[in-house]
């Protein structure tokens, strides 16, 4: 905060950006879980080994073992967008080893998945902005129709760990002075191939009348949010995030409201589209 903040938006380095989600030993890895000896898991970006652990435990949950699905046809589609681990290492200094390339290649995050389980379907890592994990899903299902997998490990990864990002971010004045990534009074919504992504005046009312046009067809009360206000925005994740959170929802069965929402945006037609 002291380096890089500074509350003029065109400060030269610096971020006007006051808080964020920050996670504790983010780089805490597991790696003889997964036989990898630690010279190899050390030039990692930590997006790949969040993705390793998320899998295991996703595949645990489902009571699926490795054994079971070794050498199967399982496909991994992963969103991603940021790779600024690399930022991390200079490229001469004498951490940079034989496993740097694969280490902080976006490509390996999807890849890596496959390789330890032994998966023989597609992998690939997904580079839509901001709706990359909901076009990875999109795109596990279409793999799935086509008989391309018989199963698909899909989902997103975001980790900031570099200041550059908030940097460049806060330049384009597309973070909130006061909530980080987290859009305030203003909605998000997950529409039928995206994820609203801006948060702000000027892209919510072309997302909502998206969602709106597309939903006019059915003539019922429809309501829409954000997992955004509760988690603040996850860029590639912020799709997966999203559904979880409508999962949950269907699951207890009850609809939570957006949290900080107290103000319209007025360039919306709330009542044309029946959003609530």
């Amino acid at each position: 905060m002291d380096a890089f903040y500074d509350s003029d938006v065109n400060a030269a380095g610096k971020s006007y950006a006051t808080k964020a989600g920050l996670l504790k030993n983010f780089d805490h890895f597991d790696n003889k879980l997964f036989k990898i000896n630690e010279t190899e898991a050390a030039q990692m970006d930590p997006q790949q080994r969040q993705v390793l652990e998320c899998t295991y435990m996703a595949l645990e949950d489902a009571g699926i073992t490795r054994q079971q699905i070794a050498g199967q046809k399982v496909g991994v589609y992963i969103g991603s967008m940021t790779v600024d681990y690399g930022d991390l290492i200079s490229t001469k200094s004498q951490d940079v080893t034989n496993h740097t390339v694969t280490g902080q290649a976006r490509a390996i995050i999807s890849n890596r998945v496959s390789y330890v389980f032994n998966l023989t379907g597609p992998s690939m890592t997904i580079d839509t902005a901001c709706s990359s994990s909901i076009v990875a899903l999109h795109q596990a299902g279409l793999a799935l129709r086509a008989g391309d997998c018989s199963i698909a490990i899909c989902g997103g990864v975001n980790m900031l760990i570099h200041p550059a990002y908030f940097i460049k971010l806060s330049k384009a004045q597309m973070l909130s002075p006061t909530d980080s990534a987290t859009p305030s009074q203003q909605m998000q919504m997950v529409y039928t191939r995206g994820e609203g992504c801006t948060g702000t005046k000027r892209g919510d009312p072309v997302e909502a009348s998206a969602l709106g046009t597309f939903f006019e067809k059915y003539p019922r009360q429809r309501h829409i949010g954000s997992v955004k206000t509760n988690i603040g925005h996850l860029e590639a994740a912020a799709g997966v995030a999203g559904l979880i959170k409508v999962l949950l929802m269907m699951k207890h069965d009850t609809i939570v409201p957006s949290l900080h929402f107290d103000k319209p945006n007025e360039e919306i037609d709330f009542d044309r589209f029946q959003l609530h």
